[in-house]
């Protein structure tokens, strides 16, 4: 039975009052997650914004257990739990490992690997706000492409987003899932199925920053729920292999009606720059690659009034990308010289010189505009090493140049 509001539990673990921003979407997941464990849970946290929901001993705005691990070390720290717990006899209790992107995706992932291997007996949960929120919103694996964050203040992350359940569901969990704090309700039903199944579990939860992601505080909600509406988050579980959409994007999905990526994008601050490497990195891509759809809505958001042109530079990109070569312009050049020890080359046709037929430098010019270096090439023009183009050019040049 799917849970509503009339019969979810009103026990509350997560008491009135934290040290959390306000707005702050961690809070309102937290709270449905140990309702869904009954309070019959001990969580192992490593420094994150939950440290700071938690609070400093000795007050804390949590009835539950906790305990407090170093960054990289919570899957460990699940392991020790779980064998603490298994030396007592106590069947009793769930062992939560939680942790921000940053523990999750960059500092702890090779702790939660080695337990995921073994499948230790523990729920993981990733709350993903897409960046070290807690220290100053430093970019993270989980930061989008184009993101402004501490770290990339200008011109944006440089990287691509890590696919973090993708990569657990590639360790053979029994239950793997996706939830985001806007959908509270899934979320709760998502932990309490994988309470009751052995093994490890992951569950990967979507939660708007409104100081990281530079909107309003009232706007959390909306900013979650816009997020699913346009396909940047997808709900989602995989158990034991079978995948199976959940809550509003099954329904998006049966009905079709995906909204614009350019809906979520346009509300928040930390999209606003535009560079070329990014437009290339885009356009790079697969054109059946869904980061690629999303970073082209993206760009025609952030410069809507270049968004026709956006679309013809991609429709003619794609149609020249099949029959690419290896050098076809001046950073292709650059790019097979790199390292070979020549710092700067110049293609210098003079024109006018006593040595130079001046009809057939036109006609070289011309066929290197045309074909480009490679297929431009002949016995009469050379190219000369030069170490100082100044001296070169007063000693005089001519075609038995080196």
């Amino acid at each position: 039975m799917k849970t509503n509001a009339v019969n979810l539990t009103e026990t509350e673990y997560v008491l009135p009052g934290n040290r959390l921003c306000p707005g702050c979407s961690v809070s309102l997941a937290y709270r449905h997650i140990l309702k869904a464990l009954e309070g019959q849970v001990i969580v192992t946290v490593p420094a994150s914004c939950l440290t700071v929901l938690h609070g400093m001993y000795p007050v804390t705005s949590v009835t539950v257990p906790c305990v407090n691990t170093p960054f990289a070390s919570t899957g460990a720290s699940a392991t020790g739990l779980i064998a603490g717990l298994k030396a007592l006899g106590r069947k009793d209790l769930t062992v939560l490992a939680i942790a921000g992107d940053g523990g999750t995706y960059d500092i702890g992932i090779q702790a939660l690997s080695g337990a995921a291997e073994r499948q230790d007996d523990f729920i993981y949960i990733c709350y993903d706000n897409e960046g070290y929120m807690n220290t100053g919103n430093q970019r993270s694996g989980s930061t989008p492409l184009g993101a402004i964050s501490g770290t990339t203040p200008i011109l944006g992350k440089q990287q691509n987003q890590k696919d973090m359940t993708a990569i657990m569901e590639a360790h053979g969990l029994p239950y793997v899932a996706t939830a985001n704090a806007s959908y509270p309700l899934d979320l709760y039903d998502k932990v309490r199925k994988a309470r009751a199944i052995e093994g490890t579990r992951f569950i990967h939860v979507f939660t708007p920053c409104p100081p990281g992601w530079r909107f309003p505080f009232s706007d959390t909600i909306r900013i979650g729920d816009l997020a699913v509406q346009t396909g940047w988050d997808i709900l989602y579980e995989v158990e034991n292999g079978a995948f199976r959409l959940t809550s509003a994007s099954a329904s998006v999905a049966r009905k079709g009606n995906l909204r614009p990526v350019r809906e979520f994008l346009v509300e928040q601050g930390r999209f606003k720059n535009l560079t070329e490497e990014q437009i290339n990195k885009c356009l790079e891509m697969s054109p059946k690659s869904a980061d690629r759809r999303r970073e082209i809505e993206r760009l025609k958001i952030e410069f809507a009034d270049r968004s026709d042109k956006i679309d013809n530079v991609v429709a003619t990109y794609d149609e020249y990308h099949p029959f690419r070569g290896r050098l076809d312009g001046p950073k292709d050049l650059q790019r097979m010289l790199k390292g070979a020890g020549i710092l700067e080359f110049r293609i210098l046709p003079t024109q006018g010189h006593p040595e130079v037929d001046s009809d057939e430098m036109t006609g070289y010019v011309k066929s290197l505009r045309e074909k480009g270096p490679k297929y431009a090439s002949d016995n009469k023009h050379k190219w000369c090493e030069v170490e100082n183009i100044n001296e070169w050019m007063d000693e005089g040049f001519g075609f038995d140049a080196k």
